[in-house]
C-alpha cells in the first residue's frame, strides 16, 4: 500500500459500481497489454455482459508487460508441456488478436486446444498473442552422397525465412532458396555429398538443427 492508493480507496468509500441497478461485476488485472479482454475471452463458458467487451486500453503503455513476447518454444518443449507427442505445427484461430483455440498438429495428427489452457500450459500472460512456427524434417536415412533429399516444413508468421546447411568447418552458410506457401507450408530439395545439418533462419529465431545423414560419413 502507499499514500496514494490510501487516498484512492479513502475517496471511494461507501461507493458502488453498478449496471442497471445491479453491482456490476469488475474483474482485477495488472496489465491488458493495449486491448482489454471481453468475458468471452477469459470465461468462455460464463454468460456475456455487456459491458465486459474488448476496448482499446491506451494507458497500459506505462505497464513494464505491455509488450511482453516473444516466448520461443521448442516442440519438445511443447510436446512436454501440452502432452502432445511429436508437435510439428502450431496454428491460432484468430491468427492476430484474442485467441480463442489453438490446433497443434503432433505425430498422431492434429488436435485443437482452448486458448486458456494453451496460456497456462505455455505460461503466457495472456490469450492475446501470435503464433509463428519455424520446423523442418525429411525422409528416413541415410542418403547416398550428392542423392537428392527433399526437406519439408513450416515457415508461418515470420517475415524472411532463409534455409542454413552447416559447413565440414561448423559454421552456417545459405542453402538453397525457399518458396513458401500461403499457408506457411514448403519443400525444398538438397544434395549434401556427406553427413550435415540443416535449420531454418528468420526473424531472429532458428529452427532446432535437422540432421541428414549420408553414407559412409560422419
Amino acid at each position: 500500500m502507499s499514500a496514494t492508493t490510501n487516498q484512492a480507496v479513502a475517496d471511494t468509500k461507501g461507493r458502488v459500481l453498478d449496471y442497471g441497478g445491479k453491482p456490476a461485476m469488475t474483474y482485477f488485472f495488472s496489465s491488458s497489454g493495449g486491448q482489454t479482454a471481453a468475458i468471452a475471452d477469459v470465461f468462455p463458458d460464463k454468460p456475456r455482459v455487456p459491458y465486459l467487451v474488448s476496448v482499446r486500453d491506451p494507458y497500459d503503455v506505462m505497464s513494464p508487460w505491455h509488450d511482453w513476447g516473444p516466448v520461443l518454444v521448442t516442440g519438445g518443449e511443447m510436446s512436454k508441456k501440452l502432452g502432445i507427442a511429436g508437435v510439428s505445427d502450431i496454428e491460432a484461430s484468430p491468427a492476430t488478436g484474442r485467441v480463442r483455440s489453438v490446433t497443434v498438429t503432433g505425430a498422431a495428427g492434429s488436435r485443437t486446444l482452448g486458448a486458456t489452457s494453451i496460456r497456462w500450459a505455455l505460461q503466457l500472460r495472456s490469450t492475446w498473442f501470435t503464433v509463428a512456427a519455424l520446423s523442418l524434417s525429411r525422409p528416413a536415412g541415410p542418403f547416398l552422397p550428392g542423392a537428392s533429399v527433399t526437406l519439408t516444413g513450416v515457415a508461418r508468421h515470420i517475415a524472411v525465412v532463409m534455409l542454413e546447411q552447416k559447413t565440414k568447418y561448423g559454421d552456417w552458410e545459405p542453402g538453397p532458396a525457399l518458396e513458401v506457401a500461403p499457408d506457411g507450408t514448403f519443400s525444398v530439395s538438397v544434395q549434401p555429398a556427406g553427413t550435415t545439418q540443416y535449420r531454418l533462419v528468420g526473424d531472429g529465431v532458428d529452427s532446432a538443427p535437422l540432421p541428414v545423414p549420408v553414407a559412409g560419413s560422419s
